[in-house]
């Protein structure tokens, strides 16, 4: 059997990016076992996916080795996991060199990281195995807040003056909360409503009726899917006109 690390420290839209290529890389080497390297702090984005055998947690980047080759540190970290592989597929600062050019990466995050991996992806959209959890069911859930404060629409006036209009309206994002409890709510609303973040690739992959906001035009193409409405932050303006389009 082949046994397959993949290296992706983050963060959670990355890994979900990557979620295709997860498929078609255990569809090109079946039968085979796959490990996924990343930090602690993304374990539950991953740990209810059935094509993973189990996930190692790195305190740093490359702690347990195999940087651009086959050779692992010897660490406590590996827990019980065979530290040996046949193949490392090193996705690190991959997504970084090409989402923000103009001209040769063409392809969408998920192809960028399914070519570095050496597959090909029939379906873009990624799948988000989760365990459900017991949440309320909202109108509309909307996350405006993000890792980086050039991505948080939170003080957008368009956006929140048009949230104001309809009733059970739930904001999340400000507070951390627990992945899976996230991905539930999400899946319990009839309309989500984000900004460039991990909440809009769950909403699409969980055929929501779904709005996102992208930073440019670029990683609006590179980022977005089809069956939702992607606007720029220039078009904050037309989220009510979104909105209706979808009978809220």
């Amino acid at each position: 059997m082949t046994r397959i690390l993949i290296t992706r420290l983050g963060g959670i839209g990355d890994l979900l990016f990557i979620e295709p290529s997860i498929r078609a890389i255990h569809e090109k080497y079946a039968p085979c076992e796959i490990v996924f390297r990343t930090y602690l702090y993304f374990y539950s984005a991953l740990e209810y996916h059935p094509l993973i055998t189990d996930i190692v947690c790195d305190t740093n980047e490359y702690y347990l080795g195999y940087c651009g080759n086959l050779e692992h540190n010897d660490s406590v970290y590996w827990r019980h996991i065979n530290p040996k592989f046949d193949i490392h597929i090193d996705l690190q600062g991959i997504i970084e060199k090409g989402i923000d050019l103009d001209h040769e990466f063409e392809r969408h995050a998920v192809e960028i990281f399914a070519n570095q991996s050496g597959v090909e992806v029939s379906d873009i959209v990624p799948q988000v195995p989760y365990l459900k959890k017991n949440v309320p069911s909202y109108n509309i859930v909307a996350q405006l807040t993000s890792d980086g404060e050039d991505k948080c629409l939170d003080k957008n006036k368009d956006i929140l003056g048009a949230l104001a209009e309809y009733e059970n309206v739930h904001f999340i994002g400000k507070e951390k909360i627990d992945y899976q409890e996230f991905v539930s709510l999400i899946n319990n609303c009839n309309l989500f409503v984000g900004t460039e973040s991990c909440g809009i690739t769950i909403a699409r992959s969980l055929n929501k009726k779904t709005i996102g906001f992208f930073t440019n035009r670029i990683r609006k193409r590179k980022l977005s899917f089809d069956k939702m409405t992607s606007l720029t932050f220039n078009e904050t303006h037309k989220i009510k006109d979104a909105i209706d389009e979808y009978s809220i």
